[in-house]
């Protein structure tokens, strides 16, 4: 039995739910699972006050005084529940975290989808108590954790072959395991009447989209809000698509089969590089996808989806011309579909399985000298 602590930075949208279905896996398995979270309240004072000493901490890192009162806000977390999972929320996680290591006393921290600073604390903390350290990359941005001297963690792992292979070629042992994508939750009979769009966002198209529904008219497009948005970006957004009688704009809600219950295609116009488990989610339905022709959309999709450049609108609006218009075609691609999310590593069984070895793995390094202390490791 490990006992495993996550540590992330952000608390809604697709990474923080695939982290809480991993979490699960291990608990059936009979591993401890923690989390300390950013609590994503981006006005309270703690989170303002914290902001400005870690800056200050990082210009003037030679001032002892200063680097104890950085470690300050947020340093007392509330208790939260989530899916069924203890929470430790913080506006800067990584001054929660003493205090949840004297309480948890993991055995392995995980850092997931966190910032730059925050980890590189973490780091500092975990060595300094000899706790062995995973890094799981889920995004483009991620890589510049391993600008981090003199590692930036014990363990790497990667949710895309993409991503893993980027670490490699920067010198770093990186392992590729999927997202946990529980499908069940998301299941349903679509009445394929929309072309739908998650994460109305300018990183995940939401430009590209706003102009297909100009062009179309005759299409519904549903936009649904993941990640929050605040009210100025939300009434920006409303602003924007009040003209178009066939947009409709859905707040974000906790998911469900109404989240893909009249979708007929899902659009994935991302200037991003990432494997998104929406596209996992749309699958399970045998919804197929448009997406920008990124490696790690190619990857998340497979063979079901066509690719257009992010910057074709021509290219997408012919796509989304013949899903709609052209049933033959469009019927064969559903098939396709439905095979492709039979893959065997999107089995949550998969993932679970794998991960598990990589908790037992960096648990055999001696931190003092960052080698194995046994030699038959995978």
């Amino acid at each position: 039995m490990t006992r495993v602590l996550f540590i992330s930075s952000v608390i809604d949208g697709g990474s923080p739910r695939s982290q809480r279905a991993l979490a699960h896996g291990l608990i059936e398995r009979g591993h401890e699972v923690v989390f300390v979270v950013d609590d994503q309240r981006r006005a309270s004072m703690s989170r303002v006050v914290g902001e400005q000493l870690a800056d200050a901490s990082v210009r003037f890192e030679h001032l002892r005084s200063l680097q104890r009162l950085a470690s300050l806000p947020g340093s007392r977390p509330p208790h939260r529940t989530i899916d069924h999972l203890a929470h430790w929320t913080s506006p800067h996680p990584h001054n929660a975290l003493p205090q949840v290591l004297d309480e948890f006393n993991p055995d392995v921290v995980v850092g997931n989808s966190i910032d730059r600073h925050s980890w590189r604390r973490t780091l500092d903390i975990c060595r300094t108590r000899h706790i062995s350290t995973v890094l799981y990359i889920r995004e483009v941005p991620a890589l510049r954790h391993l600008e981090i001297e003199p590692s930036p963690a014990d363990v790497l792992v990667a949710n895309a072959q993409t991503l893993a292979e980027s670490a490699r070629t920067q010198g770093h042992r990186c392992e590729f395991i999927p997202s946990v994508v529980d499908t069940t939750p998301t299941r349903t009979e679509s009445t394929r009447k929309t072309a739908l769009l998650i994460n109305p966002i300018a990183s995940h198209g939401v430009n590209i989209a706003i102009e297909l529904a100009r062009r179309a008219p005759d299409v519904e497009f549903v936009f649904q809000e993941s990640w929050p948005l605040d009210d100025a970006e939300w009434g920006r957004l409303v602003e924007v698509v009040a003209p178009l009688n066939n947009v409709e704009l859905r707040r974000r809600s906790e998911p469900g089969p109404q989240l893909y219950a009249s979708a007929r295609v899902l659009l994935v116009p991302h200037r991003i590089d990432n494997r998104p488990r929406v596209i996992v989610e749309a699958q399970a339905n045998a919804i197929p996808a448009i997406i920008s022709q990124h490696p790690g959309l190619d990857e998340a999709a497979g063979p079901a989806a066509i690719a257009v450049d992010e910057d074709d609108v021509e290219g997408w609006a012919e796509a989304l011309d013949w899903v709609f218009n052209d049933e033959a075609r469009y019927r064969r691609l559903v098939a396709v579909t439905r095979k492709a999310s039979q893959r065997p590593e999107l089995d949550p069984a998969y993932v679970v399985n794998t991960f598990e070895r990589v908790l037992e793995e960096v648990q055999t390094i001696d931190l003092a000298t960052g080698h194995q202390s046994w030699s038959n490791t995978a």
